[in-house]
């Protein structure tokens, strides 16, 4: 399991890798706008878009998301995975516009 954050041109990228096979993607332009869009992908392009995370519960063992068409996705983390705090900062930071969405169960 490999974590990876970086700003690069005023976007925040934050990227996992869970498995050769499994990663999640966000990425969030730095501009101060309180609209611009988050934009979140998982496993291929085709499973991504802007702003169709409607929740997330973020937990030690792993993240569950409803996306805006209610349907569900589930990613568990191995227990020993070091940079979660920095994953739960990053993705504060990302969903500061609205907090609604963004649930973290374990701090």
């Amino acid at each position: 399991m490999k974590y990876s954050e970086s700003v690069e041109n005023r976007v925040l990228t934050v990227s996992m890798f869970l498995s050769d096979s499994e990663y999640l993607l966000w990425q969030k332009e730095l501009d101060g706008n309180e609209c611009s869009k988050v934009y979140f992908e998982f496993n291929n392009q085709s499973n991504g878009g802007y702003n169709h995370i409607a929740e997330i519960a973020l937990m030690r063992d792993g993240i569950h998301l409803v996306k805006s068409d209610y349907t569900l996705e589930h990613f568990y983390f191995d227990i020993r995975f070091k940079d979660y705090n920095k994953l739960v900062r990053a993705l504060i930071q990302i969903y500061s516009h609205n907090p609604k969405v963004l649930d973290v169960i374990d701090e």
